[in-house]
């Protein structure tokens, strides 16, 4: 019988290759060098993220109340969790180093050969044993590191966010009010606008929520070829927030679901506007927001260092009753309304916010 006709034989190759796997697994993972990096190499951007974070403040991002505190309580932890993580990878090494090198010897001083089957069987055995131990002490060293990686990455994810909104705000085609916070954007499509879907932004400030078309549309094709395209960025909605009447969230599709917000609208032109969020939050997060924003429920956002909103926070205040060019009664203001429009002789009176 041939070597490759003889199964012990076979079975013995099996074994020597699958023990040798597992104890190269067991080696590389037996420092525990991942496990200990999982926070020394956060550790040292913690400066860079408190930097970013004071930029963000700085550029008037006023939300997000816990992200000094969780900055300084993880700078604060972080030196004594290296060292209890150091020490304790340092003891799980030297349970477990004896293990490995043991069963690599064994490994070494037997022959794979046929009447080895049994014996190589056994080691392989030993060498799953030990790279299963291996893996569970990682596992109890990720367990400690937890309660620092996971604030630490949602620091990280929400600083990142907060630029991504502040740029995509600076690169609006429409200007903030005196005093109008910046909060939240995202890609979007306004289903039902009156000329077809279109594509483009939606923007929240304590105040307002605007909508911006953002698209290239194809002007001209020849053939399978778009031969002229034309890049379309306009504000089509800006609104305030009392002008909100309410909001809904809903789903639609089997797998991936489309997240629908609904909007319904009064004091405008506008009754109902749907808009597919297509940048990853949920609708349902963003109806919170938009209810939150329009019935004054949203100081619990804001960073200590922000005015505190008042219930009437975005409501106009002084606002005058009657024109200053017709004396006609003027409608009442609602929530984040910026200017006041006679609805008569069409005079302008300008608002200030709360």
């Amino acid at each position: 019988m041939s070597d490759q006709q003889d199964p012990d034989l076979q079975r013995a190759k099996q074994a020597a290759s699958g023990a040798d796997r597992a104890l190269d697994t067991a080696t590389r993972g037996c420092t525990f060098a991942d496990e200990v990096s999982s926070v020394t190499d956060r550790q040292v951007k913690l400066a860079e993220i408190g930097a970013e974070l004071a930029r963000a403040r700085a550029r008037g991002w006023v939300w997000g109340p816990e992200l000094e505190e969780t900055h300084e309580r993880l700078q604060t932890s972080a030196p004594g969790l290296v060292d209890q993580l150091r020490r304790e990878s340092g003891d799980a090494t030297q349970r477990v180093r004896g293990r490995v090198e043991a069963c690599r010897a064994r490994l070494s001083r037997t022959p794979v050969t046929a009447a080895s089957r049994s014996d190589l069987e056994a080691i392989q055995e030993e060498a799953e044993a030990v790279k299963d131990t291996v893996e569970q002490e990682a596992e109890r060293l990720d367990a400690v590191a937890k309660p620092f990686v996971e604030p630490f990455d949602r620091l990280k994810k929400d600083v990142a966010e907060a630029h991504e909104h502040l740029d995509r705000f600076d690169q609006a085609q429409f200007q903030l009010a005196p005093g109008e916070h910046p909060f939240v954007t995202g890609e979007c499509a306004w289903q039902d606008a009156p000329s077809g879907v279109v594509n483009g932004f939606l923007y929240l400030t304590d105040k307002r929520i605007r909508f911006e078309q953002k698209e290239t549309i194809k002007t001209k094709k020849f053939l399978f070829f778009t031969a002229s395209s034309e890049d379309k960025h306009e504000c089509l909605i800006d609104e305030p927030i009392g002008n909100i009447a309410a909001s809904d969230d809903s789903t639609k599709g089997l797998v991936f679901k489309d997240q629908l917000v609904t909007i319904q609208w009064q004091n405008t032109r506008l009754k109902k506007s749907v808009f597919d969020i297509n940048s990853g939050e949920s609708a349902k997060l963003w109806d919170t927001w938009i209810e939150e924003l329009r019935s004054g429920q949203i100081a619990h956002r804001m960073a200590g260092g922000a005015a505190a909103p008042a219930p009437d926070h975005g409501m106009p205040v002084d606002a005058p009753t009657r024109c200053t060019a017709c004396d006609a009664g003027l409608d009442a203001p609602v929530r984040g309304m910026t200017v006041l429009v006679c609805r008569y002789c069409g005079q302008r009176h300008d608002l200030r916010f709360s």
